[in-house]
């Protein structure tokens, strides 16, 4: 293949644009066979030499179907054969007797087996065994297989012989290729075929010299190619380490030791017993480690005392096998490419969508007088919630009495709030009596009787905060501290009122009640809460789609607090001084979020079941679904667990405790959706007024992004924000080299662009905040605040990053969710082994390909992690070369059994420099590419099973080596455990946890009544496991004390569901093969097992307050230098103009 020298190219796509050029930082040739792959400057530049790529093959018309050994070997070419049925062998019968990978189907005690062998068990090919036979062979009528062969009728006869003999049989006068022995084959109709092969020419990291006699009665055999001048790869990843290997008495080295085979530059000899140059002196090779050497896969299950000396000098390694394959091949008629194992689709464009410019009306409150539709619809729920109490009458006139203080709040524009009152009766059951009786700060511990003055204010906040106490008593929030019957309470603890600035809104202040402080908190057990994280959201948004968010008014101060718990949540005006007690949800107490936030998801839950916009028939549509042939994955869609009805696709919902987001299809929907939203929150009495609420749109904020879905979702930082980011950046970076900062202000810094990196391509915003995090942690500064009271420089690589930083928050980028070819799949698998790297591509419209390379000697010095992640750089690299304008927009997948690459490609960072080094030019690719990479994780099982572990060791893939076709295989990677319940209740027994359960198929609807106040087991597909956790979850916060799950999930991407939540702990993994499983799953994944346990309160832990440690010196000066990168004014950044964002900065 000649070098072609491809243009420099880099490239950021993004749905909403054409594509954007930017500085070209790559440019590489396309490597050959002879050439090593070089790119950029650092030191991985020439990691790998001697890098190939071909096509894969086929199996059709193979030449051989099976086979059968005679000889006392390992029998490896049974791995390389998979494809084959190995019919008998013929050996010692004691030799390994239990390893049926090794025999066949029949073991024929040998040397002398039955000259009838071959008329019961017919073969294709013959393979002989006798690579350590020392001697000539005498007869000249034969050896016994060539009397065998005599012997059998020709019908049954094999098409070939295969033998494997020393090298210097070939110099035998009676030897296997003298002239006697080949006319005596002639005469039966074979002609001969000799070839010497040493293994550590075809991939090896072992010297193994065979001759190789081929018998062949087709006359078609050719010899593949090979090359005397290949290297061999050095044995260092084939040796035992030192803690691991078995004890034996020492013996004396040779006399000469300098002449030693060197662990880390030579092959491993290939003699059992043969000393070697280890980094701890001269030894012997352990017997385990010459079978490693030659190919003996640990899954055989053959025990290191079953090895003999004997055994493995007669067993021709695993590259052997792999080297006859290759001939395999010469003899196929027409061998097949594998077509493309791609998932193709038509690309997407923005042509397809149509704005709709309808303008619909705003919604305005329903008609609330007395004997209206609406208030005897509130009267007819009134009297059934009360009929299930046994006070229902006094229930029912104290009902009426907040029906009338309600609709006070409301005039024909919307809300005008005089006195907060919720229904109590129009939310779910299950919220009845906290909504009516308040809801419980779960104090554990009474809490320490202290009256705490405010915070010090200024004249300005202490004017806001007067009045904000103010507004709380009229809205009957804080009321004087008087129970139900009009005797005084006694507050023997306060909430001290301290005040935050509004971020944008100078002179604004947030006033909040300092339970920390009071000392409430540190007695209280908090309920658990679940908050959607904006990259979650965005994957299930709809392409087009119509989005409307609501804040809700007052939201914490609208639920009643318990009358046991007010003595406790007093509050000192800051004007009067006056004693206050709070009748509302105070903010800053330790359980306000969770009590809001399990009263905001069951308003959820009660919107979805109001209406049918919000209801439909559950479908699938993820990478499984479209990797299957049956299947599909249509990228307009959400991805996942979606919702239609006969109208299409539903609205979508989410909550962030006082706000939420409606999202739909389309503008109509989404307005529709509005209306019934709105109307259901005045019903129950939430405050969301509709001129505070921006119109259903395409571009939204919430939960501090911008989600713009005109064409596919894209993340964005809104402009506000970027403002204030860049006024930072801009700072810091115009300070003189040699001054020095506080690391309290850097800390602020990186916080803040910290906040921002999931709104960056790829997530490489992670990537450029390395060297923030280790200049801000350096090591050994202390706990607490000390660390952060230090002094620092900001050195050159942190100012490439706020180069890059600032770049980046000019350009109004953000992270798409999916691109215009987002449902092509493009499936790349790859493999760094010690020796060398290697993998598969599946490029769109090209038949599957493979690669293979060895590692230049500077790689051997490095980690295997560090092979992994360059091996999936190398990966991407290809890609680059072989399909660049192919794959752009696609999403691409790199299937690694190696968890660190896998977690590494998640963060896009490392705290190791080198692997740092790699994710860095790994995301650069990703950009470059216009890609979405999504690096999936996947045991070694399985990598052998692919054919990639073979790659890395220098072995090309043959149709030989069977397993299931790639495209099949790369589903079963995304498809999820059979559900097995018989399983599932034993696995539950074994951990002594409950055996009673509720069976949740992820396939069918999922109804949020149905899994409180029970115990739910899931079996979800690795795709569907986030959003089934997070459904759970939401029904989990309302009812948390009775209910709970268990997920049963094969271990894939994990990150999808990592850290959703802090109430979820992990199981004791499965493996699938150690259970009597039901139905066993087409792969071997190990299944992760994720438990939500029922709630139990506990009392927060004290060293996790960061206030308890005593302040370091200096703090006040280490504030202040934080306080006023807070306080700068925010940068101008021109809307009009979007300047190319740097993919590599200067300095990187």
């Amino acid at each position: 293949m000649p070098d072609t020298v491809y243009p420099a190219r880099g490239h950021f796509w993004e749905p909403a644009a054409c594509l954007i050029p930017f500085l070209p930082y790559l440019s590489h040739s396309r490597p050959s066979a002879s050439h090593s792959l070089t790119t950029g400057k650092s030191e991985s530049d020439a990691a790998v030499v001697n890098l190939s790529i071909r096509e894969m093959v086929s199996n059709q018309a193979g030449p051989y179907c099976t086979f059968g050994v005679c000889g006392d070997s390992l029998n490896l070419m049974s791995d390389a054969w998979r494809s084959m049925q190995h019919v008998f062998t013929s050996r010692d019968p004691t030799l390994l007797p239990n390893c049926t990978k090794s025999h066949g189907s029949h073991i024929i005690p040998g040397p002398r087996f039955p000259m009838n062998m071959l008329e019961k068990h017919p073969v294709d090919l013959l393979v002989i065994e006798c690579g350590s036979w020392q001697c000539p062979s005498p007869p000249r009528q034969g050896h016994r297989w060539e009397n065998l062969v005599a012997s059998t009728s020709i019908p049954n006869r094999p098409r070939s012989i295969l033998e494997i003999w020393p090298p210097n049989s070939l110099l035998w006068e009676q030897g296997p290729t003298g002239k006697a022995s080949r006319v005596r084959w002639k005469t039966l109709g074979y002609v001969t075929h000799m070839k010497v092969i040493d293994s550590q020419r075809c991939g090896g990291a072992v010297v193994q010299p065979r001759a190789i006699v081929v018998r062949d009665m087709s006359g078609g055999w050719e010899w593949a190619p090979y090359s005397l001048m290949a290297a061999g790869r050095p044995m260092q990843n084939l040796l035992t380490p030192k803690g691991l290997r078995p004890r034996r008495p020492p013996r004396a080295p040779p006399a000469d030791i300098s002449q030693l085979p060197k662990y880390d530059q030579d092959p491993m000899p290939g003699r059992p017993g043969s000393w070697i140059q280890d980094s701890d002196g001269p030894r012997q090779l352990f017997l385990e480690e010459t079978a490693k050497g030659l190919g003996l896969d640990k899954t055989w299950g053959i025990p290191p005392a079953s090895l003999t000396a004997k055994l493995l000098s007669n067993s021709s390694s695993l590259f052997h096998w792999e080297y006859i394959s290759q001939c395999f091949l010469l003899q196929m008629k027409g061998p097949q490419s594998i077509p493309p194992v791609s998932i193709s689709t038509p690309t997407v464009s923005e042509s397809t969508i149509i704005p709709d410019d309808t303008e619909y009306p705003e919604w305005r409150p329903p008609d609330m007088s007395v004997g209206s539709p609406w208030y005897q619809a509130r009267i007819t729920r009134l009297q059934q919630a009360c009929s299930t109490y046994p006070n229902s009458d006094c229930l029912y006139e104290e009902g009426l009495q907040m029906l009338a203080r309600h609709r006070a709040n409301y005039n024909a524009l919307g809300p005008a709030p005089k006195c907060l009152q919720l229904l109590w009766w129009e939310f779910p059951q299950s919220q009845w009596d906290e909504i009516r009786d308040g809801g419980s700060m779960n104090f554990l511990k009474e809490p320490k009787h202290q009256i705490t003055p405010n915070a010090p204010m200024s004249e300005d906040e202490l004017a806001v905060a007067g009045e904000f106490v103010d507004e709380l008593i009229a809205l009957g929030v804080l009321r004087e501290p008087i129970d139900d019957s009009g005797v005084p309470i006694d507050i023997v603890t306060n909430a001290p009122l301290f005040t935050v600035p509004k971020p944008g809104q100078p002179g604004q202040y947030r006033c909040i009640a300092d339970m920390l402080k009071g000392g409430q908190n540190d007695v209280v057990g908090n309920d658990p809460v679940i908050l959607p994280r904006a990259p979650h959201i965005l994957d299930e948004m709809y392409h087009g789609g119509y989005s409307a968010v609501f804040d809700f008014s007052k939201y914490f101060y609208n639920f009643p607090t318990r009358a046991e718990d007010r003595p406790y949540l007093g509050l000192l005006h800051p004007v009067t001084e006056q004693m206050l007690a709070y009748y509302g949800l105070p903010m800053g107490a330790g359980n306000s979020p969770g009590i809001g936030c399990r009263n905001g998801e069951a308003f959820l839950r009660l919107v979805r079941e109001s209406h049918h916009i919000f209801q439909g028939d559950p479908s699938i549509n993820c990478w499984w679904t479209g990797f299957q042939r049956d299947g599909g994955y249509d990228p307009r869609k959400g991805y996942g667990y979606n919702l239609t009805n006969v109208h299409g696709l539903v609205v979508k919902l989410w909550g962030f405790v006082d706000d939420f987001l409606n999202h739909a299809p389309t503008k109509k929907l989404i307005h529709d959706a509005k209306l019934l939203f709105m109307d259901l929150a005045c019903i129950l009495g939430f405050l969301c007024h509709p001129d505070k609420c921006p119109p259903p749109s395409q571009v939204v904020k919430f939960i501090g992004f911008e989600f713009d879905s005109v064409c596919f979702p894209i993340l964005r930082i809104p402009l506000e924000k970027r403002e204030r980011g860049l006024a930072i950046v801009e700072y810091l970076l115009a300070m003189p080299k040699q001054q020095q900062l506080s690391r309290l202000s850097l800390a602020v810094a990186t916080g803040l662009l910290q906040s921002f990196t999931d709104a960056t391509p790829g997530y490489i915003g992670a990537t450029y905040l390395r060297e923030h995090y280790n200049l801000l942690h350096p090591g050994n500064m202390g706990h607490g605040l000390a660390p952060y009271c230090t002094k620092t420089i900001l050195p050159p690589r942190v100012r490439s990053e706020l180069q890059w930083w600032a770049a980046f928050l000019r350009s109004h980028r953000g992270r798409p969710s999916r691109m215009m070819k987002s449902a092509t799949l493009v499936p790349t698998w790859g493999d760094g082994s010690g020796t060398g790297t290697g993998g598969s591509l599946g490029l769109p419209d090209q038949p599957l390909k493979m690669w293979l390379g060895e590692w230049s000697p500077v790689v051997y010095k490095f980690s295997s992690n560090w092979k992994e992640l360059q091996t999936l750089r190398l990966s991407l690299l290809q890609v680059q070369s072989e399909a660049s304008l192919s794959v752009l927009g696609t999403t691409v997948f790199y299937f690694t059994d190696n968890m660190v690459t896998y977690w590494i490609a998640q963060a896009g960072s490392s705290t190791k420099p080198r692997l740092h080094e790699l994710i860095y030019h790994i995301k650069c690719l990703e950009l470059e590419l216009g890609i979405i990479l999504q690096v999936v994780h996947v045991p070694g099982v399985v990598m052998i099973q692919q054919g990639s572990d073979a790659l890395s060791r220098g072995v090309w893939v043959t149709p030989f080596q069977a397993g299931l076709d790639q495209r099949t295989l790369t589903a079963s990677v995304f498809a999820p455990l059979p559900p097995d319940l018989a399983f599932a209740q034993d696995y539950l027994r074994q951990l002594n946890l409950p055996t009673r359960f509720r069976y949740q198929d992820w396939n069918q609807l999922w109804v949020a009544s149905d899994l409180l106040d029970t115990f739910t087991v899931w079996f979800p597909p690795p795709e569907i496991a986030r959003q089934s956790i997070s459904f759970m979850l939401a029904a989990y916060v309302q009812r948390p004390l009775t209910t709970s799950a268990i997920f049963f999930v094969p271990r894939v991407i994990p990150a999808f569901w990592f850290g959703l939540s802090r109430h979820i702990t992990e199981l004791p993994m499965v493996h699938p093969r150690e259970y009597p499983l039901a139905t066993q799953p087409v792969l071997p994944i190990p299944i992760v097992v994720l438990y939500l346990a029922p709630h139990v309160h506990v009392l927060p832990d004290p060293k996790s307050r960061m206030d308890r440690l005593p302040n370091p010196s200096g703090l006040k000066w280490h504030r202040t230098q934080a306080e006023t990168l807070r306080g700068l004014p925010p940068s101008h950044i021109d809307i009009t103009s979007s300047p190319d964002m740097l993919i590599r900065p200067p300095g990187f």
